[in-house]
């Protein structure tokens, strides 16, 4: 089964979750070219086929599962990730044991390794340890043990089959943001993509629990594109011990300059980042916020966040959308110039 990127209608919750989950595991032709290594490469098809063959039946059959189950099978904090920090486990080849003591305390946060075994796995207790193999799927593990110090090094999350970690030159690129994008998130975002790099004077590529594309103007964050997918346009400035300035009030003058400056106030007002703490300061730490700024945005009242000073939308979209925030960021790059004027 392939998931369909376009697709819009879930059954419920959970369902969306998996399809999410889904989209984002890398294709073969991508991800194993460089792999020249016979056995490791099964080993990378082992991985590849059992993660799908997991979200294949989640997405199936998910009034079988429970929506913590996803987090344990496929999360940093899941039920391989827990096993594989654990400092009393043996790795023999396609064989992982664990001190049945040790296991059972881990019992509470590994609730979902039953469910792996109709995947192939074997949980088996013998002489105090409990002995995990997988009969389908034999060099999955020891796989996972070989990709692991590798792919935390990238931030790369196990379930997205990102096997280019085992070449040390490779370099995320744009395809990397958009590739779990339906095809309108696709071309609008390849359209911010191409105009932001043409007025911006730098472009850094991160990866945390999602990818980060950032694109700076004179040391100053204009736009940011993830793979989530969102985007982020900032109206603050950093200044020199680590804080910033909230500079709303002037980004707001720049727009009052557009000929189109209410249906970008709409989008402004729908989508800045609005603080959940009103009245009062949450002590972000490091942000020097001193709790909501209170401003008039389309003639409503909004209080906007000291700590988190960014326009952001995620996930939905439309033509129009892509459009203002196409805006947003040569607003952004006004508000830059004037500042530094």
């Amino acid at each position: 089964m392939k998931f369909n990127k376009n697709q819009i209608q879930f059954e419920n919750g959970l369902q969306w979750k998996v399809w999410r989950h889904g989209t984002k595991i890398l294709p073969l032709d991508l991800t194993l070219r460089d792999i020249t290594d016979d056995e490791l490469k099964i080993g990378c098809l082992q991985v590849h086929e059992l993660y799908n063959e997991i979200m294949v039946d989640m997405y199936v059959n998910h009034t079988q599962y429970e929506e913590d189950d996803l987090t344990w099978f496929s999360h940093y904090e899941g039920f391989f990730d827990t096993v594989l920090k654990c400092k009393e486990l043996t790795v023999c080849g396609e064989r992982w044991l664990i001190p049945a003591g040790k296991f059972k305390k881990l019992e509470k946060r590994l609730k979902a390794y039953r469910k792996l075994q109709k995947f192939g796995f074997s949980f088996v207790v013998e002489n105090d340890m409990v002995e995990i193999t997988n009969r389908k799927y034999p060099l999955f593990l020891e796989t996972i043990y070989r990709m692991q110090p590798l792919r935390h090094k990238r931030n790369t999350p196990m379930f997205e089959c990102d096997f280019r970690v085992f070449n040390k030159k490779y370099v995320l690129t744009f395809d990397d943001i958009i590739h779990s994008f339906n095809d309108t998130q696709r071309e609008g975002f390849s359209m911010l993509y191409e105009h932001a790099k043409s007025v911006s004077d730098k472009v850094k590529i991160k990866a945390f629990s999602s990818k980060w594309m950032i694109f700076t103007y004179r040391g100053n964050n204009v736009a940011k594109l993830t793979s989530a997918p969102s985007i982020d346009i900032p109206y603050s400035f950093d200044i020199k011990d680590g804080k910033h300035k909230n500079r709303l009030e002037s980004f707001l003058d720049v727009v009052s300059q557009y000929d189109k400056a209410k249906t970008i106030l709409d989008v402004i007002k729908q989508d800045i980042h609005k603080c959940k703490l009103p009245g009062r300061s949450c002590n972000f730490i490091g942000n020097g916020c001193n709790g909501p700024i209170k401003i008039k945005i389309a003639g409503e009242d909004v209080s906007a966040t000291n700590c988190n000073c960014n326009i952001t939308r995620g996930r939905q979209y439309s033509v129009q959308d892509f459009e203002v925030y196409k805006n947003l960021i040569d607003i952004r790059i006004e508000q830059v110039k004037d500042a530094l004027k």
